[in-house]
């Protein structure tokens, strides 16, 4: 292999480890993390020899057992996880792989720290060799590190993979855990950032059939489990009221269906949701004297905002033109009118700031 090529390879696989690994390498040396900062503060490092060739053959000796380690450490700490591992002990599944993984970045720290002792020793050799010496450290140690670049780059591709995906018989021992099913707070900060919709016909809602509302937790004033609709040990489902508040403080209340479903390895997951009926806004009561309804001469009907913030009104309209009645949204501006041609009534069902 072309000399150049081979130190690109190296380097590029130290690189990638460097992002992921820890604790092996600092145990074999006898050494914390915490004193592995520089050669002269580790005791247990041996100095680089002045041959190069012999320099070169200790750093690749360095990272190559340091690879090692980190998988003997990794296997280890997997098998004790396993055998010692208590159902008891937590809540949920997320709680026991959080636990897990937390384990394993003390592990990865640590061998981070330790391949960074590691390349600094390196970069001393660069400045101590020059030339001739400095070609020779560089041959030797590609060439002691070279028969097991595989073997690496294949620790690192393992090692990257069980960063995100835990082992299977891990995940199994986790999937004995049996999660409780969810509670009035949990589906309420599991709905956050869900959508409500006017899941009416179009004669019913007050707002257009593409309207929607993503919820967000600060929004929720009040909310219930009404019913229970689906209870089995795989799935379970709800029906809930809720409150939401919006930012102009005006409310309304809605109802959902939350069904859930239990993942073989994960807690209690939404698998989705669905409005039920309409929105019904809250009317406080605090602008029903702002608006007056009028009928002119030339049959329009009016309807007039007196005060000097716009306003929401919605109500049940009568239509003469076609013989029906439907739901209506309208905002009216400060000192502004709404004029219906062939609107004979308007109900007026509330009267608030502005939803959106």
């Amino acid at each position: 292999m072309d000399l150049r090529l081979k130190r690109f390879f190296v380097a590029l696989f130290f690189v990638s480890v460097s992002a992921l690994l820890l604790v092996a390498c600092s145990s074999d040396s006898g050494s914390s993390s915490s004193g592995s900062g520089s050669g002269s503060d580790n005791p247990n490092k041996k100095e680089l020899p002045s041959n190069p060739k012999k320099a070169g053959e200790m750093i690749a000796a360095e990272k190559n057992n340091c690879s090692q380690s980190f998988m003997d450490k990794l296997e280890k700490f997997s098998s004790t996880f396993i055998a010692q591992f208590d159902v008891t002990k937590y809540s949920s599944r997320r709680e026991a792989k959080e636990a897990y993984k937390a384990e394993m970045a003390n592990l990865y720290n640590a061998y981070q720290d330790e391949l960074s002792d590691i390349d600094r020793r390196a970069a001393e050799a660069e400045q101590k060799f020059e030339g001739k010496d400095l070609r020779a450290f560089y041959a030797a140690s590609d060439a002691a590190f070279d028969q097991q670049l595989e073997n690496n780059a294949r620790t690192s591709w393992e090692t990257e993979s069980r960063r995100e995906d835990l082992p299977d018989n891990v995940l199994r021992r986790i999937g004995a855990i049996r999660p409780v099913k969810p509670d009035a707070n949990q589906i309420k900060k599991d709905i956050v950032k869900r959508k409500i919709i006017e899941n009416v016909s179009d004669a019913e809602r007050y707002y257009s059939s593409d309207w929607t509302w993503v919820i967000e937790e600060s929004e929720i004033s009040n909310f219930s489990i009404d019913s229970v609709s689906i209870d089995k040990s795989e799935e379970y489902e709800v029906v809930v009221s809720l409150r939401l508040k919006s930012a102009s403080e005006t409310m309304f209340d809605a109802k959902m269906l939350v069904n859930y479903k239990l993942p073989e390895f994960d807690d209690w997951t939404i698998d989705y949701t669905q409005t039920l009926g309409g929105i019904q806004v809250v009317n406080s009561g605090n602008y029903k004297d702002c608006i007056k309804k009028e009928q002119d001469s030339d049959g329009w009907f009016v309807l007039k905002n007196t005060c000097d913030r716009p306003l929401e009104v919605g109500g049940v309209v009568f239509d003469r033109c076609n013989s029906t009645t439907y739901n209506m949204q309208v905002i009216i501006q400060p000192h502004s009118k709404k004029d219906f041609y062939c609107v004979s009534s308007f109900d007026i069902k509330y009267v608030e700031r502005p939803i959106n």
